[in-house]
């Protein structure tokens, strides 16, 4: 739990500890998914089962989300803070955080209905030069392939169904495979920015 404008709100919060270092937490975020913002934090709080480590090789955040529509922006505003710190300008930043937003809206629409009772889980990683992003739902899965496709003349006026391209577009690399546990798991993988 943590205080906000004298209100108390249940938060999980996320620290990305160095394993090889007894030094403090490095930047955290403390999420609120029943107001689904992004709260500041002003001290070192670990919360329960959120002992993410970090090495030098890998950084790896995981993030539970709501199946609602709110959860869209706050994944948008997680990547897009991950990306910045990670040396992506403004139009790369778009495009990710773009894919992201897509990937989260089908989790939430098509895998999981809007049913709160299912979750949207959200993993990033920064590892060997690449930016990877992993979007579970816990719906029934689908098979790319079967997916129709937005180009086809037929499909040309329907008011959904582009998010499949513009993630392919936007990413280095996209995947969909049904996940461990059911459900389908959207990869998105971007190569970090060269070292200046």
């Amino acid at each position: 739990m943590i205080e906000n404008n004298n209100a108390i709100h249940p938060a999980t919060c996320f620290l990305l500890v160095p394993s090889e270092a007894e030094g403090p937490p490095v930047p955290s975020l403390c999420v609120d998914f029943r107001a689904a913002v992004v709260l500041p934090i002003t001290g070192v709080f670990l919360a329960d089962g959120c002992r993410n480590r970090m090495t030098s090789q890998t950084k790896r955040m995981d993030v539970t989300l709501e199946s609602m529509m709110d959860s869209v922006d706050l994944a948008e505003d997680i990547i897009l803070r991950i990306a910045e710190a990670s040396g992506f300008d403004d139009e790369e930043r778009h495009r990710i955080g773009m894919a992201v937003r897509e990937g989260v809206i089908n989790a939430v629409t098509y895998g999981n209905h809007q049913n709160r009772e299912k979750k949207v889980f959200l993993t990033i990683e920064l590892d060997n030069g690449r930016l990877v992003i992993r979007i579970l739902d816990q719906g029934d899965g689908y098979v790319l392939a079967d997916v129709p496709d937005p180009l086809a003349e037929e499909n040309l006026l329907k008011s959904s169904g582009r998010g499949i391209l513009l993630m392919k577009a936007f990413m280095d690399e996209f995947d969909v495979v049904r996940g461990r546990t059911g459900g389908a798991e959207v990869t998105l993988v971007k190569k970090l920015p060269a070292a200046s």
